[in-house]
């Protein structure tokens, strides 16, 4: 049964001076990641450029997971507490002792978190603030983190995850350079996580709507950013099981075929149990009447053009780089659709998706393993689901047969060149932490608009166009004597 437990982000983010005199300062971060398997934290070290924008020689010092995880419905205080003083024991052995009174604490929810109640997300981020703000653990040990308020411990919009995610891929990709004489267009991102999914990128015009103003190197972007809670990977399947025949009812348990996962595959998924039926067809027309706007309401989508439904999406640009994250590449590596260059052809996934995804699939070529079969099913929901997004251009992004469109792994290398000419690897997670790390670092001024915009319902009844207002809002993460 897939898990619709909340992911957190734990970041620690220490600075100080080297052993060695007259050598560049070094640095510490903590990401610490806690999700329904446990809580997964890597310690890195990096050398902060004397000028610019970011951090360079960043390298995996350390990680561990922690189990079990925090975020089951039945935690209560003082598992959070157990665990979280847990990990800032591990993290003292691995931080200097004379950097830690510089480390500061951030502590983000994602799209999982989003979709929990609100009395249930702010009684775990009660706990957390709560711990975080300690200084000593069992009365003995002190731990002088950072810790400056709740602003260093709260919940992402999507906006924001999505706007993190957009500084990390340009990031990565080097599109921040301060001795640039021309404008270096930078990549959009596309990421899809399993409660939602995010787009940002630089518009061809400045955005109508959904629109975050960051200031890197002097230079000033208008991003486009959107977020589409509840059109995740897992997510989706609640949007579309609504035209799934019903073929067993007892009290509130539900049986339904499921014509997204493989013949015979079955699945319990809270009081639902899905019965696969092998259809790719039906499962993209599910998915179609769960992301496109029925005829005769395309004046829905004023100003144009269309996102999903009636959201509004900024025009791009035309030799602009997009890139799949998440679990968009995820499926696409899973079934080895992936080209050397980490294009994908449209063409290709859907006759894929037509051939695998109906009957079962022999594991290992001798046994069929519940497990596998379970993977296997969710990742052909996944692969019809990119195929209507982006193959069929449910979301108004460039067609990936013309070479734009990019799978971006987890884990991005990045080859450097030395002094001496030698080339020099150095390894990132490829996900919205770095970017919240980056930000929170450079103590970067980001300003951001609100609107209120609504995904309109697939029922027979569709409301007229939301009418948005606009906040801005400007915020600098740190103290300005925080070095």
């Amino acid at each position: 049964m897939a898990s619709k437990l909340p992911v957190f982000a734990l970041v620690f983010v220490t600075l100080g001076l080297s052993a060695v005199e007259g050598a560049k300062k070094e640095f510490y971060f903590i990401v610490a990641s806690a999700e329904a398997t446990g809580t997964d934290v890597v310690v890195y070290s990096y050398a902060r450029k004397p000028s610019g924008f970011g951090a360079k020689a960043m390298k995996e010092l350390a990680t561990k997971r922690f189990r079990p995880s925090i975020l089951g419905k039945r935690v209560d205080k003082a598992d959070i507490t157990q665990h979280v003083d847990s990990i800032k024991e591990w993290a003292r052995t691995k931080v200097p002792w004379k950097k830690q009174n510089r480390t500061a604490i951030l502590f983000y929810g994602s799209d999982a978190m989003r979709s929990l109640s609100e009395p249930r997300r702010d009684e775990i981020m009660s706990c957390v603030r709560h711990e975080l703000s300690k200084t000593d653990f069992n009365e003995s040990v002190y731990y002088p983190f950072y810790y400056a308020g709740a602003h260093q411990a709260q919940v992402l919009s999507g906006e924001e995850q999505g706007m993190y995610q957009w500084v990390t891929l340009n990031y990565i990709h080097g599109k921040f350079q301060d001795d640039d004489e021309e404008f270096n267009l930078p990549c959009a991102i596309v990421n899809l996580d399993k409660e939602s999914f995010q787009i940002a990128y630089l518009p061809k015009y400045e955005p109508l709507q959904g629109e975050f103003d960051i200031t890197i190197l002097r230079q000033k972007y208008a991003l486009y950013v959107s977020n589409y809670q509840g059109f995740g990977k897992h997510s989706i399947l609640e949007q579309i099981d609504m035209n799934f025949k019903i073929t067993g009812e007892v009290g509130r348990y539900i049986t339904k075929e499921n014509p997204c996962f493989l013949k015979t595959n079955v699945q319990e998924i809270g009081y639902v149990t899905y019965i696969g039926t092998g259809e790719p067809v039906k499962c993209r027309e599910a998915l179609r009447a769960a992301v496109v706007l029925p005829p005769g309401y395309e004046d829905y989508c004023l100003p144009g053009p269309c996102g999903l439904l009636s959201t509004y999406q900024a025009p791009w640009f035309m030799d602009q780089k997009f890139y799949l994250s998440g679990c968009f590449y995820h499926c696409l590596e899973y079934f080895g659709l992936l080209n050397n260059n980490s294009t994908f052809d449209p063409v290709e996934l859907k006759t894929f998706i037509d051939y695998n995804c109906v009957t079962p699939i022999l594991a290992n070529e001798t046994n069929q393993v519940d497990d596998f079969l379970d993977q296997w099913s969710w990742n052909c929901l996944c692969a019809n689901y990119i195929y209507v997004l982006i193959g069929e251009d449910a979301l108004d992004l460039p067609n990936p047969a013309d070479g734009n469109v990019f799978a971006q792994p987890d884990i991005i290398p990045q080859v450097t060149v030395t002094k001496n000419g030698a080339e020099k690897t150095q390894y990132y997670y490829g996900d919205w932490r770095l970017g919240a790390f980056l930000v929170n670092l450079n103590a970067m001024t980001v300003e951001k608009n609100l609107f209120e915009r609504d995904i309109m319902p697939t029922g027979p009844e569709l409301p007229g166009p939301s009418n948005g207002y606009s906040i801005k809002v400007k915020w600098t993460p740190f103290p300005d004597d925080f070095p």
